[in-house]
């Protein structure tokens, strides 16, 4: 067989395979509900709770930015869930998955959460300045909220680098092993025979693409008790190879304990994306001397290097009983 020929016949396998990932995508997903309406898009408000810590360390590095965490540290015990079912999928299978590229590469998901609103209805809702989610998320208002302007919204949900959460009262996403068996199968058996013949570059980015679109379900579907959250999530597949330390210090103001936190980032969601004319940090009401901690990230905002003005900082009047 020709090198021609041969490349042919192995696109012809990953568009079947591709068509087979839309298809368990489409029931999986039920019809891709967590997919945004262009009208949803436009009026997407979307904000993230972190440590004080967290974002004095963003707006310090060059390279700052939100931080997507393993799932498999999340301490919400219904977290994960989904991530050990894949891993157990994959342990279901033949022993050639083991340590593989395949196993390596959906195993583990990195996430980071995201409080959003996409409804005109729910125009008084301010996602950055919520007592819900100073609560759920917030450090009991001892943390921060930036809230992204509604064009960085849009424009992040329109690249489907944030999806929405689905809430079911399903127990868990339920698959059909055989299925998803041969599709996996089927894919590790394309990629050998691609990289032997030097043909994986080529075919490899709408395979991956579509399964990874597949493979975000397992993360994107939660329980309807947690539907107050109004969730979205940043989902990125790495190699271990490709996730770094963040070691918080534990002589911070706000800081219980120190601790390692593994994580990875993307430049979607990097200071110089997220925080632009528009964008707002909030500090939360029972941060100490939060005029000060407002003051202080006013001026690492204008002495960073990456960020070009136009961003707000103001502090929480959440009433909130101090601790």
């Amino acid at each position: 067989m020709t090198n021609i020929a041969n490349l042919k016949k192995l696109q012809s396998e990953a568009s079947n395979i591709v068509s087979r990932a839309v298809d368990l995508l489409q029931t999986w997903s039920d019809g891709e509900k967590n997919k945004l309406s262009s009208t949803e898009q436009s009026s997407l408000r979307l904000a993230h709770y972190t440590s004080l810590e967290a974002i004095v360390s963003m707006l310090q590095s060059r390279e700052g930015g939100l931080r997507l965490s393993d799932t498999s540290i999340m301490n919400d015990p219904h977290e994960g869930r989904a991530t050990m079912e894949v891993r157990t999928i994959l342990d279901l299978l033949d022993k050639e998955f083991k340590g593989s590229w395949l196993e390596r590469r959906y195993s583990t998901a990195n996430v980071c959460s995201f409080v959003g609103i996409d409804g005109a209805s729910e125009e008084s809702f301010d996602p950055g300045n919520d007592l819900l989610f100073w609560r759920l998320y917030g450090d009991d208002c001892r943390g921060v909220s930036i809230t992204m302007p509604p064009h960085i919204s849009k424009e992040l949900a329109d690249t489907s680098i944030i999806n929405r959460v689905m809430y079911t009262d399903k127990p868990s996403l339920r698959i059909e092993i055989s299925s998803f068996t041969s599709l996996l199968t089927d894919l590790v058996d394309l990629r050998s025979r691609a990289r032997d013949a030097g043909h994986w570059p080529e075919i490899c980015r709408s395979v991956l693409s579509s399964c990874d679109l597949l493979f975000k379900q397992f993360f994107l579907r939660k329980h309807t008790h947690y539907k107050m959250e109004h969730e979205y999530r940043a989902i990125e597949f790495v190699s271990g190879d490709n996730v770094e330390d963040f070691r918080y210090s534990c002589s911070g103001l706000h800081v219980k304990y120190g601790y390692i936190r593994r994580y990875v980032q993307i430049d979607e969601l990097s200071c110089e994306s997220i925080l632009t004319t528009g964008s707002r940090i909030t500090v939360g009401s029972n941060v100490p001397d939060k005029d000060k901690a407002r003051t202080d990230l006013m001026r690492l905002i204008d002495e960073s290097e990456i960020i070009h003005g136009g961003v707000s900082v103001i502090t929480s009047n959440m009433s909130y009983r101090p601790h």
